[in-house]
């Protein structure tokens, strides 16, 4: 208000002035100007500032963040089509990981933890968004079946945590020791559960792994 006075002064003269306006004589204009009205109607200024702040206030509520992966290109472009034909001929195209956690070294070795993973990956694949699922309990079945003769009967986890314990080592052994350090640390401790999805957006992602 103190401020008011003087700038409708300086407007009056520069308004009063001849000539082509300079860059910064508009500016001065266009500010003094703003001065000019808040100091006029404080008022209805006000007023407009704070309907404004809360109509703000209730848009901010409607905000959705998202991000939408491939629908956001065009139908036509490369990455769309190359995406869309990667998820119907081979697998999603979205990793959800799941860990799981025990309390001691050697905890995942327990054959009912084993089992408990297997009825999970199970469970999540009954899912229409999940394609398929793996983990290092998938691989010790496998492992079962082939040490009895490729028996389809014992595809299943040992009953042991001893023989859990001597497939993974035999495993490492013949093949490469760093195999399954995407799925299971140094000490057997932690396990990771791997599920390949077909989600179209972040906040698809979202429900899927609530549910």
């Amino acid at each position: 208000a103190c401020f008011g006075v003087p700038a409708v002064l300086s407007l009056s003269k520069v308004r009063r002035g001849s000539g082509i306006l300079t860059s910064e004589r508009r500016l001065g204009v266009l500010l003094f100007g703003i001065v000019e009205l808040v100091a006029r109607r404080p008022r209805v200024i006000l007023a407009a500032a704070l309907l404004l702040f809360a109509a703000a206030g209730i848009a901010s509520t409607r905000l959705v963040v998202d991000s939408s992966g491939p629908k956001a290109f065009a139908e036509d472009s490369r990455f769309r089509r190359s995406s869309e034909f990667y998820r119907s001929h081979l697998s999603g195209d979205v990793i959800e990981n799941v860990y799981v956690r025990t309390p001691g070294s050697g905890g995942i070795h327990d054959p009912d933890l084993l089992r408990r993973m297997l009825s999970f990956q199970r469970a999540a694949e009954a899912l229409p968004e999940i394609d398929k699922s793996f983990s290092i309990a998938s691989y010790v079945e496998l492992m079962n079946r082939a040490m009895h003769g490729e028996d389809p009967s014992e595809l299943r986890i040992p009953d042991s945590a001893e023989a859990v314990a001597q497939y993974l080592l035999l495993y490492s052994s013949a093949g490469e020791p760093d195999e399954f350090d995407d799925l299971l640390d140094f000490e057997h401790r932690h396990a990771r559960i791997v599920l390949t999805a077909t989600v179209g957006s972040r906040r698809e992602s979202a429900a899927l792994r609530a549910r």
